[in-house]
């Protein structure tokens, strides 16, 4: 297993074929008889989002599954809003899982989780103030 930020892929099938996508970081199996080559896609995926909305993240995290033909086994998505006037910052954690082979099977959204993060000093030192209860929708 590799763990690599931010690969290009650009081999994605499907109505998916010409999208290049390029992961926040990616943990890819290593394949062939002594495990020396990439798979073609990760296994898992991260993506984040400051400025993109959480609309686009599960899009990001469909065109992975979908596009890869349910290779890409899971990917988890972190959501950052920005600080309100506590200077709490909200993030939404979401696991989208796909099972690969045979017919096609929907793509679960897995888990959700919901933290608000209280930032004293926003670049060193960040502490939980809350934390929602996972869901499996």
């Amino acid at each position: 297993m590799a763990i690599v930020p931010s690969p290009t892929y650009d081999n994605f099938i499907g109505e998916y074929a010409s999208s290049v996508k390029e992961a926040d970081l990616t943990f890819i199996p290593r394949v062939g008889p002594e495990r020396v080559r990439r798979a073609a896609f990760p296994s898992v995926v991260l993506e984040s989002g400051w400025t993109e909305s959480a609309t686009d993240l599960r899009r990001d995290a469909r065109m992975w599954q979908e596009g890869s033909g349910r290779a890409m086994r899971v990917v988890l998505h972190a959501k950052f809003y920005q600080p309100n006037q506590e200077n709490e910052i909200r993030l939404d954690l979401s696991i989208n899982r796909a099972r690969p082979g045979g017919p096609p099977t929907p793509i679960e959204r897995y888990a959700s989780l919901h933290c608000i993060l209280v930032a004293t000093n926003f670049f060193t030192n960040v502490s939980i103030a809350s934390v929602g209860h996972p869901s499996r929708p």
